[in-house]
């Protein structure tokens, strides 16, 4: 009888145990996944914005060194190769022209680059322009969830939504658009770590 209490009342602190074992796991499986060289880092604002002059990426860059990451997407192998190969035939390696509105920051390892909203352009963190890889910029735009904060008349006019489709992982969070007296502007930007899958 004493034998039987004793296991009773193991029992659930065994449980409770190899519970908090299994999530330590996997938090630091996801910690040190997001620390490796096979994640890419996308940041952005959500939602479309205006300026009265061009933002350079070195700011959207300072923006996204600040911001912890929102979340984390396991993405598949050939999509994370395609933008990683974008990423280093094209960073610091720009003309000398600087045309592009740098709205979202991407980073893999040394490579960075910023993209903007509207026309699809990318440059350098220099602010000097890069050949835009559409499909490569779409994976982008489309894995890090960078749609889903964008209204149905953004969508319709987006060239590369018009030219590959609406993503098939699209939910519509649509915010409103944000301008930069918002006191509430700076929290609507967000970071997720794109980790190549198996």
């Amino acid at each position: 009888m004493y034998r039987m209490k004793t296991i009773n009342s193991v029992i659930p602190l065994l449980c409770c145990l190899c519970m908090l074992s299994c999530h330590s796991r996997q938090n630091g499986v996801q910690q040190e996944k997001t620390d490796s060289f096979d994640t890419i880092y996308v940041s952005y604002h959500k939602g479309v914005y205006e300026t009265s002059v061009r933002t350079p990426c070195s700011f959207v860059k300072k923006w996204s060194e600040n911001e912890d990451i929102s979340e984390v997407v396991f993405i598949d192998k050939r999509d994370y190769d395609a933008i990683y190969s974008y990423l280093t035939e094209n960073a610091n390696k720009g003309n000398d022209s600087t045309t592009c509105e740098a709205r979202i920051y991407v980073r893999a390892a040394e490579n960075e680059i910023c993209i903007d909203d509207v026309i699809v352009c990318a440059c350098d963190v220099n602010e000097k322009d890069i050949p835009a890889n559409d499909y490569a910029l779409y994976l982008i735009r489309s894995l890090s969830g960078y749609y889903n904060y964008l209204d149905s008349l953004d969508l319709q006019f987006d060239r590369l939504i018009e030219e590959f489709g609406l993503p098939s992982c699209y939910q519509n969070k649509n915010i409103k658009d944000a301008n930069w007296d918002d006191d509430a502007f700076y929290d609507e930007f967000i970071k997720v770590a794109l980790v190549r899958g198996k």
